[in-house]
């Protein structure tokens, strides 16, 4: 019979330490039963993952209690992330000066409040943070008002379901000197400007803006993602994006009847003038056809524009979008058209969350029927042959649609009349 050989063992300690950062910190702690050796390893592990959530109790105190006396006996060696996950009537942030003198270079903390709560500043006061997600959670948009903010090192910033007003924001960006990636996440936006000179990766990402103008002005801005209803992308205003390489732009509808001539306005298109990779995904409005080609028309000319992506607008039958995008880049490379099912973005949108109310349910039914209704009369209807635009100049064109989707061989027949390639059209499935 053979002998089983305890391979694990044979493991040097720095190896034994990176497995053990990717368990939850109460089964790390655990291991310490195993031997003399493992009794001291999870004390020297560089990720710390405090879950309430798998703790098996209800009882916050004890969780609590755990945490600071993890937190005090682990060994000097440097905390690279500490993770704090939990849903609490009242959360203990009684651990936080602990943390903080393990100078931790990230901290993330995604917590659910049932009752009302005051975060706590000292998260705000870390030198040693390079990165901080704080997504907090409460029936009600959380207010945090921090007296000040000092963190030198904290390179990014996220934020997940916080009211910000402007006393807030400009005490981030006067606190973070080395901010350089800020994502807001369904956060409400009490503020009037965005305004930084190293700030290059911004994402707002289904953020409710509550002011009637929000200026976003960051001449180190390389990066931009906003999502947002397509009326609410009429207030952002883009300055001083010179820098800007990179942007996805994503609208969807809204419940209100959508005001044609503010749907869009060319000052923002312009700010985007500049990108080398721009993504547009938009839900189609017939009625904003005209404003949209308007807009592009008047904002100039895309000449850095090599990589263009277009998705969520019915091109079967209406290449005009397409067509003025085209005209206004003359140095355009790569463009990739995504024909998405509606039923595939309600799944997108409803995805795991089982939280969504009765009457929420039977209005995605019910745009999710129309759409299709409207989906079948398209496939029956062969693409309209009157689109005037001939394009010599792109590399490669790609059409992405599901599998064994018929609109994407139809569009293949109608680009190939007017765009010309080195390579030939692509049907990217998936």
């Amino acid at each position: 019979m053979n002998r089983r050989i305890d391979r694990i063992s044979t493991l040097s300690d720095d190896v034994l330490m990176h497995i053990l950062s990717f368990l939850r910190t109460r089964d790390a702690v655990r291991t310490c039963i195993l031997s003399k050796r493992w009794r001291n390893i999870w004390a020297s592990v560089s990720v710390l993952n405090f879950d309430f959530h798998y703790f098996n109790t209800d009882d916050v105190q004890k969780f609590d209690k755990f945490v600071i006396g993890a937190l005090k006996n682990r060994g000097s060696s440097d905390l690279n992330t500490l993770i704090y996950r939990g849903t609490f009537s009242k959360p203990s942030m009684r651990w936080l000066p602990s943390a903080a003198r393990l100078m931790p270079l990230a901290i993330i903390i995604d917590i659910t409040v049932l009752d009302k709560y005051r975060f706590p500043d000292s998260v705000f006061s870390c030198a040693s943070l390079e990165n901080l997600e704080l997504c907090y959670f409460t029936y009600g948009r959380s207010v945090i008002r921090p007296k000040s903010i000092d963190l030198p090192s904290l390179k990014t910033l996220k934020l997940g379901y916080i009211k910000l007003e402007e006393n807030l924001v400009q005490k981030i960006f006067l606190g973070c000197p080395a901010l350089e990636n800020l994502k807001l996440y369904e956060c409400e936006l009490y503020i009037t400007e965005i305004s930084s000179n190293v700030l290059k990766d911004l994402a707002l990402d289904d953020c409710w803006l509550c002011r009637l103008r929000v200026q976003i002005s960051c001449r180190g801005l390389v990066s931009l993602f906003i999502r947002t209803s397509i009326e609410t992308i009429r207030t952002i205003v883009l300055e001083n994006t010179d820098s800007l390489e990179n942007a996805c732009i994503s609208l969807y509808g809204c419940d209100q009847k959508v005001n044609v001539d503010n749907v869009l306005n060319s000052n923002f298109l312009s700010g985007l003038s500049n990108t080398k990779n721009l993504e547009l995904y938009f839900c189609h409005l017939p009625e904003c056809k005209e404003q949209w080609v308007k807009d592009i028309s008047n904002c100039g000319i895309f000449n850095n524009l090599r990589i263009l992506k277009i998705g969520a607008w019915n091109m079967v039958n209406d290449f005009s979008l397409v067509a003025c995008f085209l005209e206004h880049s003359p140095l355009l490379e790569q463009l990739t058209l995504r024909i998405d099912r509606w039923r595939d973005i309600i799944q997108e949108m409803l995805g795991q969350d089982a939280s969504l109310e009765f009457e929420q349910l039977l209005r995605v039914k019910e745009v999710c029927d129309k759409k299709n209704r409207l989906r079948r009369d398209v496939i029956q209807e062969m693409p309209r042959q009157d689109v005037s635009f001939q394009i010599d100049y792109l590399d490669t064109v790609n059409i992405s649609c599901r599998k064994k989707d018929r609109l994407g061989s139809k569009m293949v027949s109608v680009l190939g009349q007017h765009v010309k390639t080195i390579r030939n059209i692509n049907i990217r499935e998936y």
